[in-house]
């Protein structure tokens, strides 16, 4: 079994959590000295939902008062973050991962459901500059349009393919931006920016969602911890605890209200897939 250890009863658990890269980058994780301490220096600022994810984390453990030091270990993808959890390698993954991702696996613990089903809702994102954005939405035939996704990201692409049947994929996230800026492909599945008019900057490359439409993905979000990590029950059942209190006192839809991952302001938004 890989993981941190417990030394004695008043010591900190040790966690390695998986961060996906492009995050880790982004947001320059590196230079935090203790991750739940220092999440605070990014308070006001428009978060990816992954670092909402991981202040929620903090959040949870503090709230069930379990002493916990959190090490970010860097994973290139969604898939090997699951896999390095199955396998024990992590304890858990730095974000929620879709509840169909992994029912059935005998490897992990499954939280109660963060993001609930139906309520994760994702921006059909053009860059700025692209001509979707100064038409009117009754004019504009999606199928006559290009999209793009990540390859592993199946629940985008079953979405995505009720929208237009002309959809590329991508082994790296990079890579969807860098299409859509290069005009290889028109528009693509991004969570809903915190920031003003929803615009998300990838590296310098600005991405808006095209105006009055939306897609809703048909599942729950959750959190994964690994079974074959030492201590990982004891630990499980504390997020559990935290996450149950944060809950009841109405603190976890408003957290991801508050970036903008679950977004009140698109509530009369049109469904682009509402047969998924």
């Amino acid at each position: 079994m890989i993981f941190s250890h417990i030394v004695s009863a008043n010591d900190k658990v040790i966690a390695k959590i998986a961060m996906l890269k492009d995050t880790y980058e982004v947001y320059e994780l590196d230079k935090l000295n203790n991750v739940c301490e220092d999440l605070r220096l990014f308070k006001g600022r428009p978060n990816h939902r992954m670092m909402v994810d991981l202040s929620l984390i903090c959040q949870a453990f503090k709230a069930a008062n379990f002493d916990i030091q959190i090490a970010l270990l860097i994973v290139p993808n969604y898939s090997r973050s699951l896999r390095d959890v199955s396998n024990g390698t992590m304890l858990m993954p730095a974000e929620t991962i879709w509840k169909e991702d992994v029912q059935g696996n005998p490897n992990v613990f499954i939280s109660q459901d963060i993001i609930r089903y139906g309520e994760f809702e994702k921006g059909l994102y053009t860059i700025v500059s692209h001509p979707l954005q100064k038409m009117a939405l009754e004019d504009i035939d999606f199928t006559q349009y290009s999209a793009i996704t990540f390859r592993n990201w199946r629940h985008d692409l079953q979405a995505l393919l009720q929208v237009t049947p002309k959809v590329l994929t991508s082994i790296q996230y990079d890579s969807i931006v860098n299409m859509l800026a290069a005009g290889r492909a028109d528009f693509s599945l991004i969570e809903f920016s915190g920031g003003k008019d929803f615009i998300f900057n990838h590296k310098g490359t600005l991405v808006k969602p095209v105006n009055g439409i939306k897609v809703r993905i048909m599942d729950a979000r959750v959190f994964v911890m690994s079974k074959e990590v030492a201590n990982s029950r004891m630990i499980f059942s504390a997020l559990q605890t935290g996450l149950s209190k944060l809950r009841q006192a109405n603190k976890i839809r408003p957290l991801y209200v508050t970036h903008g991952m679950i977004n009140p302001q698109v509530a009369n938004w049109k469904v682009a897939n509402p047969k998924d």
